[in-house]
C-alpha cells in the first residue's frame, strides 16, 4: 500500500489517477456501506463452492460456541459488575447531563480500580472459608483479574 500511495501522490495531476482515485473511494464506500472486505468479494470471483461455504459456517458457529462456553465462568463471576455498571447509568440519567462528565472512562476507572479489587477480595473470602478450597485462594486472588480480562477476549471473539 505505500507504493500504492506513492503512485497516487507522485502522479495527482494525471486524469486517469484522478479517475482511478475517484472510482476507488466509490468501492471502498460501498464495501463499507456493505459491511465487505475486498477478500470476500475475492472469493466470490473464484466461485466458491457452496459446501465450502456451509463447512466454513459450522466451524465458525463451533468456535464461537466453544469460545463463549469458555467465557461463560467469567460471566457469572462478572456479573455484579455489569449490575453496577447498569446502576450507575441509572443514576446518571437521574442526575442529568449537567453532573455528568466523560461516562466510559469513568465507568471503567470505576470498574478498574473499586469493582475488580472488591471482587477479588469478596470471592477469594468466601474461597477462603470452605476449608476444601482454602488452598486455592491465593492463587484465586492473583487469576482472577486475568479470567475477568481473558472473559472480555474470548467473549470478543466468540461473537466477532
Amino acid at each position: 500500500t505505500q507504493k500504492f500511495n506513492r503512485c497516487f501522490e507522485g502522479n495527482a495531476d494525471n486524469p486517469r489517477i484522478q479517475e482511478c482515485e475517484k472510482q476507488l473511494d466509490g468501492y471502498w464506500r460501498l464495501l463499507y456501506q456493505y459491511g465487505l472486505k475486498d477478500n470476500r468479494i475475492m472469493e466470490l470471483e473464484h466461485h466458491t463452492s457452496n459446501a465450502s461455504i456451509v463447512l466454513r459456517m459450522m466451524y465458525r458457529g463451533v468456535s464461537a460456541l466453544v469460545l463463549c462456553a469458555l467465557a461463560l465462568p467469567g460471566f457469572v463471576l462478572a456479573s455484579p459488575i455489569v449490575a453496577a455498571f447498569r446502576a450507575i447509568r441509572f443514576l446518571k440519567v437521574k442526575v442529568g447531563i449537567t453532573n455528568n462528565y466523560d461516562e466510559v472512562a469513568q465507568t471503567k476507572m470505576f470498574a478498574i480500580f473499586t469493582l475488580v479489587p472488591t471482587l477479588t477480595v469478596a470471592y477469594t473470602y468466601a474461597l477462603s472459608r470452605h476449608s476444601a478450597l482454602r488452598k486455592y485462594c491465593k492463587w484465586f486472588a492473583f487469576c482472577f483479574p486475568f479470567g475477568l480480562w481473558m472473559t472480555m477476549r474470548l467473549s470478543q471473539d466468540g461473537t466477532a
